[in-house]
Formats: structure tokens, C-alpha cells, sequence
């Protein structure tokens, strides 16, 4: 390591001051100067001590520390062991066990009492490390931490390093106008060189996974795949890749995944088509993303800003003319938009999941484990896991196949024949509607309208193919989720293409949500009049699941004679639900897209105001207290951007 040499080359010379390593908190220097550093100097023969400075209140507790710190590596070296030392008879009686002659000519408690003496029991040789120096800054002067290191460096002549981070140091002390600050006096006499220290974040995570002693462990980490989304190396924006070398972040990520790999199932984890495999390489990057950005203080455990609303991601799209997505511009550009959760979601899911080419997928007991040290719910996990990674009846279409290879090996892994043929199988897969989702077919839109003239296609001949073929999908797609239409409404539109194909698509979701309203409408009127407590659970969110309907004004199609009727007959319990219902679907997200819904809510006031309210009963006491005022505040809502929505139209 560069670090290791300049070291040694600062230990070889004369010199007349300390050498400073300055760098970033977490960025790992205190890990490098114990486990690089200070084992290749002790293979030379050297003694190196390390002294935390945080803490100290004064500077005569220095030297106590130096000798305390020596004598541990003393005895350590000796017994494999550290001893802590307490108060001053006690060092002086461990200095007494250390050095046993040295009793019959000095006191040594005294001795040990008196500050600087104390170094003439520290061998010349010996290197000091000072560690913390900034936190030393916080409660004493710096001339006088000046003093302190000078009497080490210049007049007892040890080979003194200081390890630092200099930029808080810098913010801390000013420089003044007229005379040379306390800063600028410190580096000046104190340091003759400073050693910006950059972490080899790879060579640490490789060493931290070996730590774990767990083969199979240890193999899955290292491959490249999983170590490509801890590199900062990847990343050109500042503010994130500070956090990526960060090491504590780094280290509270590995600790997190492998006590979830002891407890899950790994079968074939060796095999990169298994389910284990897709599953865990997921898993890693969800558990580095959310370590990241909970230590950014983004993500906090009772606030996940949006992102357990998203589920599949959408893949990159291939162009390569956008915008690098670690690049300073993507980042300042992002954040700017990180106004509300969504826009969030859509950054996160980007920085942390597109550059890899893997899908997003949000783990309600994980993020837990992460954020507030919950047990892991395997079950739920696996059972997530099998849903999104399981290829049904043990194959991929030969079109999700093709386009799996591009998106995560470049279409330049094909040959010139392999890619005709290729780009030909994948232009027939989607005339059948084979591909896995609606952005696989915007994917392969990307690659079929970009090469047509490969396989010999027009415009015209794709659009055709399309349009069956999505048809055809959307025919047969199990359900319109909230999450489907949100991946939907995330597809870029940078192109006369794509803002074609994300039209077709969008189209195709409407018709179908459009066919399937009368047949759910016909299900939740019959609930509503039946069974309410079911009714009102589709559409209240828990941490396992998803409401129904969250961009769906579904319930506008109830009939409003039969709502109005059913409130007449309310229990105490289905007030409740009711409560719950109208508060989380209307008062705790954003109902923009749900307005329509004001005539259900006006035909339950309706409902409600037909009832003596004055009645002693249960169910009156709990719509008065709880029911109508989140009614009324969810119907002023819903009118008030339906009176936006009706002065946009006509403006």
C-alpha cells in the first residue's frame, strides 16, 4: 500500500516534525494502522504504540497514556494479552512489574505523578501513533497540543504520527486576519508532511469478508458482481462516495448479510442460475443500499421515504447517451428533485440498483433488521424471494433470456450472427407477449428499434409487433398493480420511441383497468354491504403489504343509494374500519389520483347524517369521535383538486 510505504520512508529518515494521515471520519485510517501499518513494522523489529486521544482534558495526561499504551503492546507481545491500567498507583506498580530494577533507584509513583518523566521508561525507538487529534481539538488548545507533540518530536526525538481529520480541524479554527492561527502555527511546527489517506475500500471489504471464516461466504462476496456495489471507484459524485468509503458503513453492511446468510436457504448458492444466488445478490445490494443511507441519515426505521412502495425496477435502458448515473451532474440533479417521496424512491432505485442491473425489490423484515435490530422474518423472505426470483417451469423465455444477456453483459457480448439471430428470436418473443413485464418490452424496444436494420425491420413492421404483443400481455397479466403502473410511469420518454412505446403501454393499462373496474366494483360493493371489516383491510397498508387501488378511484363506481343505505347499520367495530380506511386512503398519502372517490365519501355523510346522532349508542359515540371528522376533511380534499383539476381544463 502507498500509505505503508510512505510510512517507512518517514521512519528511515531524519526528520524534525510528525506525519500526519488526514482523512474523513469512518474512511478507515485507524483499521489501516492497525492491521497493515503496525504488522510490517512489527516484522522489522519496531515497537509501535497507538494513543487515543479522545477524551483528554488536558495535555498532562499524555505521556501517562504513551507509557500506558507501550507497556500494553509491551506485555501484550509478551502474554498475548492487554492489561488496563487505572489510576497512578496502579500504573506505577505495573510499571514496578515491567521493570523491576528500576524500584531500588526511583519513586516511581512519583515518578509515574510527574508528566514528561514518564518518557524516559518509553524506549527511543518506539513509535507513537496519536490517533483522534481532532477530538483532542474539541477540548484543549491547540498550541498547547502543539507543545505536547514538540517536546515528543524535537526534543526526545521519537518518530511521532498523527492521524487526524484535518478538515474538521480546519473548520474549527478560523484563520485570523493580522497573525497565523492556531491551525496554520500547528502544521507549520508541528508536521512535516501530511498523507492524504484514500482507503483501498476493496482490498478492506475482501479482508473483512475473510474474517467471517466461511467459505462458501467468502466466495459468493468475492465475486465481482457483489463487490462491484461497494466500490467508490464506480462513483464520481463527492457527497455519496465519502460514504462509500466509509468503513463503518461498510463493516455494519457485511455484519447485517451474512447473520441473514447463516439463517437462510443457500441450495446451489454456487450455481448463478439458482434461485439462492439471484436471491442473495439481491439481498446484498438492498442491505448496502439501506446501510448507506440510514448512516446518511436518509432512512429511519419509522420512515422509509416512499421506497417500500416500489417493487421491480425498471432496468436501464441502454442508451448510452444520459447522463452517467454517479456522475456530480446526476447526483446535484437528483437531489434537487428529492422534494417528496417518490422522487426519492426513483433516486435511490437508480443509484443503487440500475448500475447493476438488478431488479429492486424491498424487504419489509430486512429493512427492519437494518434499521431497528428486528428479527428476521425467514419465512416472508423466502417466500418474497421464490415470487420475484423463481423462473416458472425452470425456464426464462428465450426472449427474457436474450434481453437478460444484454441488459447485464452489453450487446456487444453477442457476435455479428449470434446477434442477428438473437435480435430476431427477441423481436418474436414479443409478438407473442412472452417477455416477463411491461419493462422488459420497453428494454427490448430500446434494442429492436435501435437495431432494426440488423434483422431488416422498419418502424412500422415494430410498432405492429408491439402492439400485439403488449396486447397480448396485458390480456393475460394477473392483476394492474399500484406498482405496476408506477415502474410504468418511471420509463423515461427521451426518445420519439419510447414516448411512443411508454403511450402504448399506458394505453393498454387503461383498457384493462377500465374492463376489470366493473367486475372488482361489483366484488367491493357486494364487501362493503356484507362483510366491511374485509372491505376496509384491502385498502389500509401494513408492513408486509401494498394497499389495493392506491392510484385507482375504483370505489367511484359503488353505487351511492347502496353506501348511503349500509351506514345506517353500523356496528361499533365497522365504524372503525371505516375510520381506518378513509384516514389511511385519503388524509395519509396523496389522493390526487383518487379524487373521483368524493361521491363514495359524499354518499357515506350522506349515510351518516341520516342517523340520530343523538342516540346513546356505541356506533354514535365512535362515528362523532372518529368517523366523521376524517369523512369530512377526506371530501374537502378530494374537492378541493377536483376544483383544481376543473379550473386546469378550463384555463
Amino acid at each position: 500500500m502507498d500509505i505503508l510505504d510512505s510510512i517507512q520512508n518517514f521512519i528511515g529518515m531524519g526528520t524534525t516534525g510528525a506525519l500526519m494521515i488526514e482523512g474523513a471520519w469512518g474512511g478507515g485510517k485507524t483499521y489501516c494502522i492497525e492491521h497493515t501499518v503496525f504488522p510490517a513494522m512489527y516484522k522489522q523489529g519496531k515497537l509501535c504504540v497507538r494513543v487515543s486521544l479522545f477524551g483528554i482534558k488536558d495535555v498532562s495526561e499524555i505521556p501517562a497514556k504513551v507509557l500506558q499504551a507501550f507497556m500494553e503492546s509491551a506485555v501484550s507481545s509478551k502474554t498475548k494479552k492487554s492489561i488496563k491500567f487505572g489510576n497512578v498507583t496502579s500504573l506505577a506498580n505495573k510499571v514496578g512489574e515491567l521493570f523491576p530494577k528500576i524500584k531500588e533507584y526511583v519513586d516511581i509513583t512519583k515518578m509515574v505523578a510527574q508528566g514528561n518523566m514518564l518518557y524516559t521508561l518509553v524506549p527511543k525507538d518506539t513509535i507513537i501513533c496519536f490517533d483522534d487529534l481532532e477530538r483532542a481539538a474539541d477540548t484543549i488548545n491547540l498550541n498547547d497540543l502543539l507543545g505536547a507533540v514538540n517536546e515528543l518530536v524535537e526534543n526526545r526525538h521519537y518518530k511521532v504520527i498523527l492521524v487526524a481529520n484535518k478538515d474538521y480541524i480546519d473548520r474549527k479554527y478560523s484563520p485570523s486576519s493580522d497573525k497565523k492561527d492556531d491551525r496554520e502555527l500547528f502544521y507549520e511546527k508541528v508536521v512535516e508532511k501530511t498523507i492524504v489517506f484514500e482507503p483501498d475500500i476493496k482490498a478492506i471489504y475482501k479482508q473483512l469478508v475473510k474474517e467471517h471464516k466461511d467459505d462458501a461466504f467468502t466466495t459468493f462476496m468475492l465475486k465481482e458482481c457483489n463487490i462491484s456495489k461497494v466500490d467508490p471507484d464506480l462513483i464520481k459524485s463527492k457527497t455519496l462516495k465519502k460514504h462509500f468509503q466509509n468503513l463503518r458503513t461498510l463493516k455494519f453492511s457485511i455484519e447485517h448479510f451474512f447473520k441473514l446468510w447463516q439463517q437462510v436457504d443457500k441450495t446451489d448458492i454456487d450455481t448463478e442460475d439458482s434461485l439462492s444466488y439471484r436471491k442473495m445478490k439481491n439481498i446484498w445490494t438492498f442491505i448496502h443500499a439501506v446501510a448507506v443511507e440510514m448512516k446518511k441519515n436518509e432512512l429511519k426505521h419509522d420512515d422509509d421515504k416512499g421506497i417500500s412502495q416500489f417493487y421491480e425496477l425498471v432496468f436501464d435502458s441502454g442508451k448510452d447517451d444520459g447522463p452517467e448515473l454517479f456522475s456530480d451532474e446526476y447526483e446535484t440533479k437528483e437531489k434537487e428533485s428529492k422534494s417528496d417521496n417518490y422522487d426519492y424512491s426513483n433516486w435511490f432505485k437508480r443509484v443503487y440498483y440500475e448500475n447493476h442491473n438488478e431488479p429492486f425489490l424491498f424487504y419489509p423484515s430486512i429493512y427492519g433488521f437494518i434499521t431497528a435490530s428486528k428479527n428476521l422474518n425467514k419465512e416472508d423472505i423466502e417466500n418474497q424471494a421464490k415470487k420475484a426470483f423463481e423462473i416458472k417451469n425452470n425456464e426464462l423465455s428465450e426472449g427474457q433470456a436474450i434481453l437478460g444477456t444484454i441488459l447485464t453483459y452489453g450487446y456487444w457480448s453477442y457476435t455479428n450472427e449470434q446477434s442477428h439471430d438473437n435480435l430476431l428470436k427477441l423481436f418474436n418473443c414479443v409478438s407473442k407477449g412472452e417477455l416477463r413485464d411491461y419493462s422488459s418490452f420497453y428494454n427490448a424496444g430500446v434494442y429492436l428499434f435501435g437495431f432494426k436494420e440488423i434483422i431488416g425491420k422498419t418502424d412500422e413492421d415494430l410498432k405492429k409487433v408491439f402492439e400485439k404483443g403488449i396486447k397480448a400481455y396485458t390480456k393475460v397479466l394477473p392483476e394492474v398493480s399500484f406498482l405496476t403502473t408506477t415502474n410504468v410511469r418511471m420509463l423515461p420518454q427521451n426518445t420519439s420511441e419510447a414516448k411512443w412505446m411508454c403511450n402504448l403501454i399506458q394505453d393498454c393499462i387503461d383498457k384493462r383497468i377500465a374492463s376489470d373496474h366493473k367486475k372488482e366494483a361489483e366484488t367491493l360493493e357486494e364487501e362493503f354491504l356484507t362483510n366491511l371489516e374485509k372491505f376496509a383491510t384491502r385498502f389500509i397498508p401494513t408492513s408486509m403489504s401494498t394497499p389495493e387501488h392506491m392510484d385507482d378511484p375504483v370505489l367511484a363506481s359503488l353505487n351511492n343509494t347502496k353506501v348511503q343505505k349500509r351506514m345506517d347499520a353500523l356496528q361499533p367495530n365497522e365504524v372503525m374500519c371505516l375510520y381506518s380506511m378513509v384516514k389511511s386512503r385519503y388524509l395519509e398519502i396523496d389522493c390526487t389520483r383518487i379524487y373521483k372517490e368524493e361521491s363514495f365519501l359524499n354518499a357515506m355523510l350522506k349515510g351518516v347524517n341520516s342517523i340520530d346522532l343523538e342516540k346513546p349508542l356505541m356506533s354514535n359515540i365512535t362515528i362523532k369521535k372518529y368517523l366523521l371528522p376524517v369523512l369530512t376533511k377526506a371530501i374537502a380534499i378530494c374537492r378541493m383538486i377536483n376544483n383544481k383539476v376543473n379550473a386546469s381544463q378550463q384555463g
